[in-house]
């Protein structure tokens, strides 16, 4: 099974970014490849597929099972066309289902209070840079990678605005690099207040 994912993912690769190739490739290296991996794949059968499953599932409470059971189907899919299995086993077994936690289900968040006092802590006992970026998490409603990938060029000061055009990512071998946002919607432009821009203009200053 591992050889011919090696063989799959050559191919794949050339049809993703850089950060989606190394979370797939994560996936398989911590729960698909330590199960299946050393299996010939002529041997695999349905209740090999059915266990991993049902551990990923209830075991592991991993609640992204059903993509890591996609991403097994994908590599038999692949071997059915090089001709070297006839069927896929994964089309076969039963996709259980995970009991909702109640607990797990619950939005966390600041209130306001907490927020100004989170706030005004940061402002107090970091530096500007550190300070700035938890302000514009609170203020902005961006994404972390999309905050550490802005730059100058992003800041329109006279028209008050931050455009989001980009993000920091990590690939391969934990490379920081930038690279566009996965969706058309995620690329957009962003008001900001006077408090906002007073806090950037002085960061930059600072800078």
């Amino acid at each position: 099974f591992k050889q011919v994912y090696k063989v799959w993912l050559k191919t794949y690769k050339l049809t993703v970014k850089e950060s989606s190739l190394v979370k797939l490739k994560q996936k398989f290296d911590n729960h698909i490849l330590p199960f299946l991996g050393e299996m010939e794949i002529k041997k695999i059968k349905v209740s090999d597929v059915q266990q991993f499953t049902n551990e990923m599932c209830f075991e592991k409470k991993n609640t992204q099972y059903k993509e890591y059971v996609s991403n097994v189907s994908r590599i038999f899919e692949y071997a059915i066309k090089q001709g070297l299995v006839n069927k896929n086993p994964v089309k076969q077994i039963v996709i259980p289902k995970q009991k909702a936690n109640l607990d797990d289900t619950k939005i966390h968040f600041y209130t306001m209070d907490q927020l100004k006092l989170f706030l005004k802590d940061a402002k107090a006992n970091e530096g500007t840079q550190v300070y700035t970026v938890f302000h514009l998490l609170a203020y902005t409603g961006c994404r972390q990678g999309e905050i550490l990938g802005l730059q100058w060029d992003c800041i329109d000061f006279d028209s008050r605005t931050l455009t989001v055009r980009q993000t920091l990512t990590r690939g391969e071998n934990r490379r920081l690099y930038l690279e566009e946002p996965k969706t058309k919607k995620s690329k957009r432009t962003i008001p900001l207040d006077d408090l906002t821009i007073s806090i950037l203009k002085s960061w930059r200053t600072t800078q």
